[in-house]
């Protein structure tokens, strides 16, 4: 190898590195969240049974947003329980494909 490809090597690499660390920072970026609201309306759970997620929330860990009004879920005792009008329903399972518990 002379001197010239030597020394184009040595300065080719490191605007190499750079142009790559570049891309993976923007990429990086790129895949957060952009909406503060998706962190909000992480799924919680309430210490004991299923992780509570749209259209069902629980009011202190989330905000109203991350579900239907009507599908509050309240924690008693480590338990999620959604608060009905004729009763109280303890939910041990929750299944997203109908939105039913």
């Amino acid at each position: 190898m002379d001197q010239n490809n030597s020394s184009a090597v040595k300065t080719v690499f490191p605007v190499l590195i750079n142009i790559i660390f570049m891309m993976l920072r923007t990429l990086a970026q790129e895949t957060r969240p952009a909406d503060p609201q998706f962190d909000a309306c992480a799924p919680r759970n309430c210490g004991k049974g299923p992780n509570i997620s749209y259209p069902f929330w629980i009011p202190s860990p989330q905000k109203s947003y991350c579900g239907l009004p009507r599908s509050e879920v309240t924690c008693q005792n480590s338990d999620p329980v959604l608060k009905m009008p004729d009763d109280d329903y303890l939910i041990q399972g929750i299944f997203y494909s109908n939105n039913s518990f």
